[in-house]
């Protein structure tokens, strides 16, 4: 039932999604316009049972990412915490985030433009100062537009969207991580601008400029507890 909406710097929320109309049901989150710089680019909520633990992040398009406890409870006017990390160029399109379904420690943030540091990683995400690697490895030339981390039983994969084509790896270094193209037909060097991934089933869908849309089933999902009363499966 909880859905957030963006307009510019602002962000509402809404608890009864199912019946919400224009005009009725919304809350402006009074407290994000108030703090953050730039307009909201991107979000991510944290995955499985929810708690006052969780949390919302939230990128903008001035290089700076956000976290926001407890979205769906907290009030209007709670201001988000300021958890850019280090090495962030300013003026930098926080394009895409995503955090680990299993564990929201875990998070991934990429910036679109060229010529900066645009993979960014840390596991401690909640703590009060994380600490962020910049991994973007043998990617240092095309701009990365999207990003997922998928959670396996045999481990974390990690997936870029960049203006040629799709990445992986498995294995997060700091600036020697070495990401691998993933081939498939005409998105093996399209421009990859988002991802969409359910990890339920660990089913990932790859949305490119101008080359169409591609779905792959990675396997070995993991077992969440979901809020969800029948959750889609290997569909």
């Amino acid at each position: 039932e909880f859905l957030y909406y963006v307009s510019e710097d602002t962000l509402f929320r809404t608890s009864t999604a199912t019946t919400v109309t224009p005009t009725v049901g919304w809350t402006r989150m009074e407290g994000v316009d108030a703090s953050i710089d730039g307009n909201i680019f991107s979000l991510a909520s944290t995955r499985g049972p929810y708690t006052e633990k969780n949390h919302l992040f939230i990128g903008t398009a001035n290089g700076k990412v956000y976290r926001l406890k407890d979205p769906q409870v907290t009030a209007a006017t709670s201001a988000p915490v300021d958890i850019t990390p280090t090495g962030m160029s300013p003026g930098s399109v926080v394009s895409d985030i995503s955090v680990n379904p299993r564990n929201q420690d875990t998070v991934m943030v990429v910036a679109a433009n060229y010529n900066i540091n645009s993979i960014f990683w840390t596991g401690n995400a909640t703590s009060s100062s994380p600490t962020w690697q910049v991994v973007e490895g043998n990617l240092t030339l095309p701009s990365v537009r999207s990003c997922e981390v998928v959670a396996k039983t045999t481990g974390v994969e990690y997936y870029v969207g960049t203006t040629s084509g799709l990445f992986s790896t498995a294995t997060i270094n700091n600036s020697s991580t070495v990401w691998s193209r993933e081939v498939g037909g005409p998105m093996s060097t399209a421009i990859v601008n988002s991802l969409a991934y359910r990890w339920q089933d660990n089913t990932l869908v790859v949305g490119t400029h101008g080359n169409g849309m591609f779905a792959a089933y990675i396997g070995n999902a993991v077992t969440l507890p979901t809020g969800v009363n029948t959750p889609i499966r290997n569909d």
